[in-house]
């Protein structure tokens, strides 16, 4: 049923009603592979798995409704609606380094992010199958964004020469979190020849358009030496934010008892960007930081009686260039925020295996099914604290392990 989302013809393939509900488990863990030592700092991490549990949460619910059109060539109308989530992430990023001053003085700097980020969307589709050969559909998609940040960042002198007590260079808790909506829409068809064994498929989607709004809170214990005594900070804004576009080509081939498909998808870094109250960020983003990027899917199954097994891959390339970095003296925005630091995602991995069982047709010709699937997410990035311009990017690697089970029935 994600096929929604990435080519609204593939909904006009089915050929009986479908309705299904999906529950994941999931966990992650972001350890740093880039620990070291650069110029004379000293790079470490905690270790720390996050968002592990073992709580169930809704991941798709889906309906597709095959109307018959009686037409010599024109065989149905299919109508679908889906609930999906997108996005879960939860997880802990941890960064500690070492150095010396100028002047022979040991500093500390702590950072950690508690991170949570969701996105879900509310699919409506409309597809049609013309002679079991042709099949061309339309998605819109309503689009709900949620993310939350809560972490620390101390840079500190400890008691050394010269130091009786520890020393605040500069001390912050901080938390932001934003809330969007968005909507995009999508359009693809698929062709199968006559002799019904391969298929090929071409899509298309806008980008998708946000509206965010974001809720940033700081409370300063010392800035560049000076003390704060808990000073609080707060910035209320929104912003604009719209994705790249994206065109998706796919090829497969269906036999009697086996499956393989492949998919090429492209997104167009030019047509994204953000602007805060309507004035476009120029300085970051667009072409500077972002570039158009690709990723690569792979899928087969085969049928065993009632049992059927997958397996497949996914492989995305960076997003970002490689000299991307965050501006933070454009606009008042960034001006009074003490978050210095960014993270720029690089390539990721996911490995999928599952198995499904489904039933034979009842009296009332309607089927049930069940499947399992388990994914496992390879995220690199390169972590940069911002605080002095020299800072060096860290590489970090989120390793994430999610379960899926969905039940459905055909009628």
């Amino acid at each position: 049923i994600s096929v929604i989302s990435k080519n609204p013809a593939g909904i006009g393939t089915f050929v009986n009603n479908d309705a299904n509900v999906s529950f994941s488990f999931s966990g992650s863990s972001t350890p740093m592979t880039g620990a070291g030592t650069y110029g004379g700092l000293s790079v470490s991490s905690d270790f720390a798995k996050s968002g592990t549990g073992m709580n169930a949460m809704l991941d798709n619910a889906s309906f597709v409704l095959v109307i018959p059109t009686f037409a010599s060539h024109l065989k149905s109308l299919n109508m679908a609606v889906s609930y999906h989530n997108n996005l879960n992430i939860k997880r802990n990023l941890y960064y500690n380094d070492t150095f010396q001053t100028y002047d022979d003085y040991t500093v500390f700097r702590d950072f950690s992010d508690a991170q949570s980020l969701r996105v879900r969307s509310l699919d409506f589709n409309l597809s049609w199958n013309y002679d079991d050969s042709f099949y061309w559909g339309f998605t819109v998609g309503a689009l709900h964004s949620w993310s939350r940040n809560d972490g620390y960042f101390y840079d500190y002198f400890p008691v050394q020469d010269g130091f009786e007590l520890p020393v605040d260079f500069t001390a912050l808790d901080r938390s932001i979190e934003m809330d969007g909506y968005g909507w995009n829409m999508k359009a693809g068809l698929i062709v199968r020849p006559a002799s019904g064994n391969f298929r090929m498929g071409l899509s298309i989607s806008t980008p998708t358009y946000y509206r965010q709004n974001q809720s940033y809170t700081d409370y300063l214990y010392a800035l560049k030496g000076d003390p704060k005594d808990g000073e609080k900070y707060t910035q209320k804004t929104y912003f604009d934010q719209v994705t790249p576009w994206t065109i998706n080509a796919s090829i497969g081939y269906s036999g009697a008892s086996n499956a393989i498909g492949l998919e090429y998808e492209y997104n167009a870094a030019n047509s994204a960007y953000m602007a805060i109250t309507n004035q476009r960020l120029y300085t970051q983003g667009d072409m500077h930081d972002y570039r158009s990027y690709s990723t690569l899917r792979a899928g087969y199954e085969t049928n065993i009686s009632k049992i059927s097994l997958r397996m497949g891959y996914n492989y995305t390339f960076p997003k970002f260039r490689d000299d991307a970095y965050r501006y933070n003296g454009d606009t008042d925005f960034n001006n009074n925020r003490c978050d210095f630091e960014y993270e720029n995602i690089r390539d990721s991995h996911t490995i999928t295996a599952g198995f499904g069982y489904c039933s034979a047709p009842d009296a009332f010709g309607d089927q049930y099914y069940i499947d399992f699937a388990y994914m496992h997410g390879i995220q690199n990035s390169e972590f940069c604290v911002g605080e002095y311009s020299d800072d060096p990017m860290i590489g970090f690697r989120t390793n994430s392990h999610r379960v899926l089970v969905t039940f459905g029935m055909t009628f």
